[in-house]
């Protein structure tokens, strides 16, 4: 007898292996089919005008997969086919150009200050539609509630637009793959704070979370989309009244964003390109060593905005030269200022190099002003809309990708009737 039951375990642990064998293989196969369709998708997005037999040659995949997943893309109205190109010499059907359908949907980019929000909304080949600003008056309302505020509002306006999803650009460490704000002094964040969550409850809508930096990067990275910088720091700076949750003050917030090998690096406990000077002293408050008095309304104050950024820039001469960066971007309410801080950095990078040889980079202003952080909030969406879902990236954790997370915002959408809903079927 007990033979008998030790055989029969053993067959029935066989067949719960094999069991789970094929169904970690099924996975398997899905995540690979998500990951072709995500490529395809995005070569469409990278090369306006690209065709089916172009796109398998750069993908390295068979002409007949490649058909089959633009026809579920064209189905689902992401994809559109353009005016035919002209045959090869050999003759043979004319090769159908693809790009991707900017009327399919619109993205939402928000920026939350202390004091004032911008609001910039772009199609899916990042132009922008339209932008929005005003003031906030926060009191003792939480953030979740003034972004609610805020979205009401501007909701109207993407009514015919099909709003896509949004993401919120703040001061502040963040962590986007889980949507937490960590910290952010200038909110009155100390401890961490589960924004993406409450915000989805609230609206039916893909929602993420970003640094204002890290928007800015995300900005440059889609708005050059075919001349992608591989090594940049982003300087963004805002002049800003701040009222923390320890002092107030009326002065500039100076952060970072980092680009490294062409992509946003946020670091292991997401602070990267938090900045404060290595020259400022306690107990101020500010990021620099100039007395806090000194730093309010600096930008009325020629000597001592000239000292501030002699000494914002000696600081990040050192990061310039200790990593490489060859590109520089100035944005924000300082890109007017962008000449002064040229010649400065360029001074103090040199000074700071080691040999003979002149330092190779290019400094440039990323052209949105005041508006950069929203815009490029909203890039980054596009970016995540884009990109390609990795192999190990466990759906109940972090930021879905690609068809990935195009099946999302499906799933949130309310259809118009059941043909129009989305369901992935495997290639």
């Amino acid at each position: 007898m007990s033979m008998l039951l030790l055989l029969v375990s053993t067959t029935n642990n066989s067949n719960i292996n094999q069991f789970r064998e094929v169904k970690i293989n099924m996975a398997t196969q899905s995540k690979l089919n998500r990951i072709n369709v995500s490529q395809v998708l995005r070569s469409i997005w990278l090369n306006k005008g690209i065709s089916r037999i172009r796109i398998a040659e750069m993908l390295h995949m068979d002409k007949s997969t490649v058909t089959k997943i633009v026809s579920s893309l064209l189905e689902l109205g992401i994809v559109q086919t353009m005016e035919e190109g002209s045959a090869s010499p050999r003759g043979g059907r004319k090769p159908v150009p693809l790009s991707i359908n900017i009327s399919y949907g619109c993205i939402l980019g928000i920026e939350i200050q202390t004091d004032i929000f911008n609001v910039v909304i772009i199609n899916l080949q990042g132009e922008i539609i339209s932008r929005y600003r005003d003031k906030i008056d926060f009191g003792e309302k939480e953030l979740i509630d003034v972004f609610s505020e805020i979205l009401t509002n501007i909701m109207p306006h993407t009514e015919n637009l099909g709003l896509l999803g949004i993401v919120v650009g703040l001061c502040g460490i963040v962590n986007s793959e889980e949507g937490i704000i960590q910290k952010s002094n200038p909110l009155n964040i100390v401890d961490a704070y589960p924004f993406c969550h409450m915000a989805e409850e609230r609206f039916s809508l893909p929602v993420f979370i970003e640094n204002d930096a890290n928007c800015c990067c995300w900005g440059e990275l889609t708005s050059q989309k075919t001349q992608r910088p591989e090594n940049m720091l982003y300087m963004l700076g805002q002049f800003r009244e701040v009222e923390t949750h320890h002092a107030y003050y009326s002065g500039i917030g100076i952060g970072f964003g980092i680009v490294i090998n062409g992509k946003v690096y946020s670091g292991l406990e997401h602070s990267a390109g938090e900045f404060k000077s290595i020259f400022s002293k306690a107990p101020s408050i500010s990021q620099f060593s100039l007395p806090d008095d000194q730093i309010e309304n600096i930008q009325n104050k020629p000597e001592e905005f000239a000292a501030l950024l002699r000494e914002l820039t000696r600081n990040i001469s050192l990061v310039i030269n200790f990593f490489n960066l060859n590109h520089i971007v100035i944005g924000g309410e300082i890109e007017c200022y962008k000449d002064m801080i040229e010649k400065m950095l360029t001074h103090e990078i040199q000074q700071n190099w080691s040999y003979p040889e002149q330092m190779t980079f290019s400094i440039s202003s990323s052209n949105q002003g005041n508006q950069a952080v929203a815009y490029g909030a909203a890039c980054m969406f596009l970016e995540n809309l884009f990109s390609i879902p990795e192999m190990n990236n466990r759906p109940e954790k972090g930021i879905k990708r690609g068809i990935e997370l195009l099946e999302t915002i499906k799933e949130v959408q309310p259809a118009e009737n059941e043909d129009s809903k989305f369901t992935f079927n495997p290639i």
